[in-house]
């Protein structure tokens, strides 16, 4: 075998390894959970990795949650917003029940805490109601880490 055929061999089982475990295939649309429940609040130590806490309330379409992290006004203003997105592969017209169902395990949107102590305000937004909710990250090297919802 020479060093073509091996390179290419490789490349097929690499995408091989990919498809079989979800990446590079079809993925669905994402959008925004249709209601958020509950906001957590935190307590960590300067660049902790921070758990945060957020109870959604999905459609009977919606599932695969995931979290986007905006700790771009951190410095300005002491807000980190979260943004949870789930996938939605069908239409909610094609649910038995259309109306919401939260769920009892929290979505954890993992980020790094800011490096100054202080309290910062953890926002997401709610669809369901309109509004921002907020929720709180202490940052202090004399706390436990640890979250609640």
């Amino acid at each position: 075998m020479n060093l073509r055929q091996y390179t290419a061999g490789a490349l097929t089982i690499a995408a091989a390894v990919l498809v079989a475990s979800g990446c590079g295939g079809p993925s669905c649309p994402t959008e925004t959970p249709a209601k958020v429940d509950a906001i957590g609040s935190c307590t960590a130590k300067p660049n902790d990795t921070v758990p945060f806490p957020i109870r959604l309330c999905p459609t009977c379409n919606q599932t695969g949650a995931t979290c986007q992290v905006d700790l771009s006004a951190v410095a300005s203003s002491g807000d980190i917003q979260l943004d949870p997105t789930v996938q939605a592969c069908e239409s909610v017209s094609t649910c038995s029940s259309p109306g919401t169902t939260c769920q009892a395990n929290p979505l954890t949107c993992s980020f790094r805490a800011p490096a100054a102590e202080g309290r910062y305000t953890v926002l997401v937004f709610d669809p369901a109601s309109g509004q921002t909710l907020p929720g709180t990250l202490d940052v202090s090297a004399s706390v436990s880490s640890g979250c609640s919802i």
